[in-house]
This record gives C-alpha cells, sequence and structure tokens, in this order.
C-alpha cells in the first residue's frame, strides 16, 4: 500500500518528536503543494483511513463537562541564572531533558553521543541536584532525578565502550522498591565513578582549553579539579509554565513553583480546591511515570463516580449559609473563600452549597456576622459548652 511518503517527494508531513504520543503527524504549510495554491490531492488519495480534509478550517467549540482533570505536565527549571554551571555558557553542556533527546534514536544524532565538534566525548559528567535543594533556585527535591541520572550513566556506558563517567551527587534519593537494585546495578559498573560533594550546590564548570573544567568540594570539603569531555545536569522539576492561564480561568490556584494546590495532600491527594475539577501528575508536583498514571486513573475514577447519571451528590452537613438581611455586599467573603463557593448577586452574596466545603471561612471573615456555618452557629456551641459544664456540675 501507498503511504504519504510515497506520493509526495517533498514531505509536507512531519511529526514534531518521533515517538512522541499520541503519534500524530502535521502539516508543514510551506512544503505542501495545495495550501500553497496548487491543484494537488495525493496525500488524501494516499490516506486509507480518510483522515485528510481540506475543507476544514479552525473554529471554537464550546463544551459544557462535568468535571475536568488537569495533567499539564512540567518544565525543567532555568538553570541559565546560576552562572556556575556553565549552562549557556560552556560548549557541551545539557540538561537532563537535552540529553535524553540526543540519547534517543530518533534524536537529531540518531542515539549517537557525539559533542557538537562531532568528536567523541571520552568523560561525561553527571551532575546532580543542579538548583535543586538550594535557596539559591529551588528548595525542594524532585525525588526522580537519581533513578534517570542512574539511568543515563548505565545508557552512556552501552553506548560508548571506552567512556569514563562521573556521577557528583550529595545525597540519594531512591524510594520505591526496585530504585535501589538500579543503583547497585551501577555500581557494579567499572567505568562508573561516583563523587560525593559537600553540598548539592558545591561545584563549578567552566571552559578549560578545549575541554570543560569541573571544580568542586568532596564530602570533606576539599577542592578538587577535573576534566571533562561532556557535562549533564540534572535541574528540579516545576509546573508547566503554559499551564499558568488554567489557573486564572478555573480559580484552582498554584505555588510559587508552578503546581497546582490540592485540597488535601493525605484525605484529597489528587482533588483541588474547586468541586469537580481533579489534577494528576507533574501538575500537583513532581513524579514518575508511575505515579502519574496511579494518580490519573484515582483522579479519572473519582470523576466517573461523581457522574453516574442520576446519582445524588452528598453535600456536607455543615455548609454555610448567609442571611440576607444582615449582608452589606462588601464582598469581602468571595475573596476569603478558599473553594470559589461565593458569588455575588444582586448586590448579596450568594453560596453554592455543591462548592461549598463548610472551612467557616467565609464566616469569619464577615464583618456584618451575616454568614453562619451550619452545625456550628454560636448559638448551638453556646449551648453545646453549657452542656458539658452542667454535666461536670462546673455551673
Amino acid at each position: 500500500m501507498l503511504t504519504m511518503k510515497d506520493w509526495i517527494p517533498e514531505k509536507p508531513f512531519i511529526f514534531p518528536i518521533l515517538g512522541a504520543l499520541p503519534h500524530i503527524a502535521c502539516v508543514d504549510s510551506t512544503a505542501c503543494l495545495h495550501l500553497s495554491g496548487k491543484a494537488c490531492s495525493a496525500c488524501r488519495d494516499a490516506c486509507p483511513f480518510g483522515a485528510i480534509d481540506f475543507e476544514e478550517t479552525d473554529f471554537v467549540e464550546e463544551i459544557h463537562v462535568g468535571g475536568i482533570l488537569l495533567a499539564t505536565g512540567f518544565d525543567l527549571s532555568d538553570i541559565r541564572p546560576l552562572l556556575h554551571y556553565g549552562y549557556g555558557i560552556v560548549p557541551d553542556v545539557y540538561t537532563s531533558m537535552e540529553f535524553e533527546r540526543l540519547a534517543s534514536s530518533t534524536g537529531p544524532t540518531e542515539g549517537k553521543l557525539v559533542l557538537k565538534s562531532g568528536a567523541i566525548p571520552r568523560h561525561i559528567a553527571l551532575i546532580h541536584c543542579a538548583g535543586s535543594r538550594t535557596e539559591a533556585l529551588k528548595s525542594y527535591c524532585s525525588a526522580v532525578c537519581c533513578r534517570y541520572m542512574l539511568k543515563f550513566a548505565v545508557l552512556a556506558a552501552q553506548k560508548q565502550l571506552n567512556v569514563s563517567i562521573r556521577v557528583y551527587f550529595s545525597d540519594w534519593c531512591l524510594p520505591g522498591k526496585d530504585a535501589r537494585d538500579l543503583l547497585t546495578k551501577v555500581l557494579g559498573q567499572g567505568r562508573i565513578q561516583f563523587c560525593r560533594m559537600a553540598e548539592p550546590d558545591s561545584i563549578e564548570i567552566f571552559q578549560k582549553d578545549d575541554a570543560i573544567g569541573i571544580r568542586w568540594k568532596d564530602s570533606f570539603h576539599r577542592v578538587q579539579d577535573e576534566i571533562c569531555d561532556m557535562v549533564v545536569l540534572a535541574p528540579a522539576m516545576t509546573g508547566a509554565e503554559s499551564a499558568s492561564h488554567l489557573s486564572g480561568c478555573l480559580e484552582v490556584p498554584m505555588d510559587a513553583d508552578g503546581f497546582f494546590g490540592v485540597d488535601h495532600p493525605v484525605k484529597a491527594p489528587v482533588s483541588t480546591l474547586r468541586e469537580g475539577i481533579w489534577v494528576s501528575g507533574c501538575a500537583r508536583g513532581p513524579c514518575d511515570i508511575a505515579d502519574a498514571v496511579s494518580q490519573g486513573q484515582a483522579a479519572a475514577g473519582l470523576m466517573v463516580s461523581r457522574l453516574i447519571p442520576g446519582k445524588p451528590i452528598r453535600l456536607p452537613a455543615c455548609v454555610s449559609e448567609i442571611n440576607p438581611d444582615l449582608c452589606s455586599g462588601c464582598r469581602i467573603c468571595l475573596g476569603a473563600c478558599p473553594y470559589g463557593a461565593i458569588s455575588f448577586q444582586e448586590s448579596q452574596a450568594v453560596i453554592q452549597e455543591a462548592l461549598c466545603r463548610g472551612c467557616g471561612t467565609c464566616a469569619a471573615s464577615c464583618p456584618s456576622n451575616a454568614i453562619v456555618a451550619k452545625q456550628f452557629t454560636d448559638k448551638e456551641l453556646t449551648e453545646e459548652i453549657l452542656g458539658l459544664l452542667k454535666k461536670n456540675d462546673l455551673t
């Protein structure tokens, strides 16, 4: 069967990144004869699935949904402000994502580890915690870097038989029952050396003649100088920058590192502060693929269980309510509610009970005492206290 590649020599159909999912082709409009005004329909005639429609145009569609799952992925933190890592200054200093692409069989070098000059690297340095676990950039640990850097060490050793690899680290983070086995496997590789730094940030990378110089402090705070041909940095994982607009339009708060906040890290780890919106994977924090899949399945399960047709949604018994006669319309409660359950209609605040979690923040912030939390009114609490005092004969 003929394919689009056989029919069209100019190849207007491209895959942005081979191997990425979904594996869907895109049209390069600069190479497409039809989009250039010429009479050509070779690709449409060759496609056995009828997937090409020249008449289709861009359109905006509004849909109504009962739930939203935020799975926006991650970015790597920008390591360029930390000049001592040499990224963007010293040639052949890569981030982990760039090295992953370089080592891929569908990458720019078809999986061959070569320097920008075309030479084969003899010494490769893998730097853990580049800008992580330090107040200089990111104070947290991404929890997955140690494992993929060990994978890089094994991968580089397999691809280049004469290469030596040095792994610079200050501490190990290897959660999970299989991660330690990976470290044990790497420790058995004679060409892979481990160099323990005094602190995560106690290293400097600079140009030294035709090589890359590395100056670092070991665990005894002694300064060591070494050279290599290629450096791979493991920066911290941050929330996807492209997801920031979702935080505003969905009113789901983000933390300073670009991750969506969850309702409760233990009791509701995939639920956001907004009812009907869930979050999974690196949208809520750094995690590996297995954890991202588990969180996605958990969020999907919660979403489906809430959207069964005809199934009533149970509301908390302690939702707040507003006395319209006392509401002054100051709107303080709108900003105080973390769940976005209060709206302003006809000069008065209105609580949507389906969104309210009964936290009582609005009641505490209302200067007119117009809001009370059901089951927790002043009268009810006073009666409870008096009852306890009477029971203990303290009145």
